[in-house]
């Protein structure tokens, strides 16, 4: 028997992302479309958490999921483009939405999948890498940091 990853590790939370993401290629595969988004946005989700628990951030909402991505893109700008990331989770998120409201097509939700893998990519490529400052923060950026943290900028950065 594997030994299974200990709960609310960031080894746990990636093994959740992988889990998830074949799910949602066995629903779409039933033609569930709305469950199959939910288990992409689910993927993505948990392996965002999973870096963001590496790095002690907060991820216990939906907000700290793209506070976290965001940070994540910003951070390594120069490896990727980091609109394209935000685009990913944007129509991952969709995915998300659909789950409730209904109205993607098989198309849509397949393209959804498709980011959601990419984002995983994503994820997979830097989840070990040490955390990168990000040069010239604006404000937004400083909130969103305070956010993850919970600690005021100024803190802790003294």
């Amino acid at each position: 028997m594997i030994a299974q990853p200990i709960k609310n590790t960031p080894e746990w939370y990636w093994s959740l992302s992988q889990e998830y993401i074949l799910q949602a290629d066995d629903e779409f595969g039933r033609e569930d479309y709305r469950q199959s988004g939910e288990k992409a946005w689910g993927a993505v989700s948990t392996g965002i958490k999973s870096v963001a628990q590496q790095r002690g951030w907060i991820h216990g909402h939906h907000r700290s999921i793209g506070d976290a991505l965001g940070e994540l893109a910003d951070e390594f700008a120069d490896d990727v483009d980091e609109d394209q990331v935000k685009h990913w989770f944007s129509y991952v998120d969709l995915l998300h939405k659909n789950f409730y409201e209904g109205g993607m097509t098989d198309t849509d939700v397949a393209l959804g999948i498709r980011d959601a893998k990419r984002l995983l990519a994503f994820l997979d490529s830097i989840r070990r890498e040490p955390t990168r400052d990000i040069p010239d923060r604006s404000n937004t950026k400083k909130t969103r940091w305070e956010a993850l943290n919970g600690v005021r900028w100024d803190d802790g950065h003294a």
